[in-house]
């Protein structure tokens, strides 16, 4: 009974607390009936992990407003109703090794994040890692949820605009994941710092370990938990790649997305 309790409490704090899942637990993972695992790449027919469900991220978009506006609530919750999703889906998002797929399913992680979901996981080394070590688990089959999802979206606070920031800049820290424009985001936020997504991870994006991490966010950056983060830059797939990790993954939740 005791060893049933620590395996049952190993498994909710998993889905709290990974923000970059392995393939082994997911491969343990696979009879959850909780389970969503979603594919945002191009290269979805072509092979896939099995079950997993097909998204085109810029189908969240309304593409008739600027900036890349989110689609209405209402439109959103079909989306996610028809790919089986509800409020206490456990969800792992992968995409292929590559620049663009990673931005990708950071986004859609920040997406679902920020309308209610708790547990949301993006595969670390994404498809390929898979391939190396469950060949035999992949598919060209075209997946679709069982059963529709029942949720009703809570959308949360999580993205800042200017006029909403309020007149103390100097409390915010700015991690900036852009080239562009520094000099002046210093002018504006004097604790702005430079944080490229791309160094947080390995050649084959897998993420960091947590120490070096740390060494990063804590010795590089000096940072706190209390601190007030606002993650910048010029496009939103980019800054939602920092935005998770500094979030999900490091725990400081206070961060948010500054456009």
């Amino acid at each position: 009974m005791k060893q049933l309790l620590v395996l049952l409490f190993s498994v909710l704090h998993l889905w709290a607390y990974d923000a970059f899942i392995s393939v082994e637990t997911l491969k343990k993972s696979l009879d959850d009936e909780k389970l969503i695992i979603i594919d945002v790449s191009d290269s979805y027919k072509k092979s896939h992990i099995k079950g997993a469900i097909s998204l085109d991220v810029y189908d969240l978009i309304d593409k008739e407003k600027k900036n890349n506006t989110l689609k209405s609530l209402d439109d959103l919750e079909e989306i996610f109703v028809d790919l089986g999703l509800s409020s206490d889906s456990n969800v792992v998002i992968y995409a292929r090794t590559s620049d663009e797929d990673i931005k990708k399913a950071s986004y859609l992680a920040f997406v679902l994040i920020s309308h209610g979901f708790e547990n949301v996981s993006i595969l670390d080394g994404g498809y390929m890692s898979w391939v190396y070590e469950y060949d035999e688990l992949v598919s060209n089959e075209d997946f679709e949820a069982e059963e529709e999802g029942d949720i009703t979206l809570d959308p949360l606070e999580m993205q800042v605009w200017m006029d909403e920031v309020g007149e103390d800049l100097s409390k915010y820290i700015v991690l900036n994941s852009s080239s562009e424009d520094y000099t002046e985001l210093l002018e504006i936020f004097p604790k702005a710092k430079v944080s490229f997504y791309k160094n947080k991870f390995l050649r084959d994006f897998t993420i960091l370990t947590k120490n070096k991490l740390n060494k990063i966010y804590f010795d590089i950056y000096n940072l706190n938990k209390n601190d007030k983060i606002l993650v910048y830059g010029s496009d939103i797939f980019e800054v939602s790649v920092e935005w998770f990790i500094v979030y999900k993954y490091m725990g400081f939740k206070s961060a948010k997305i500054y456009l």
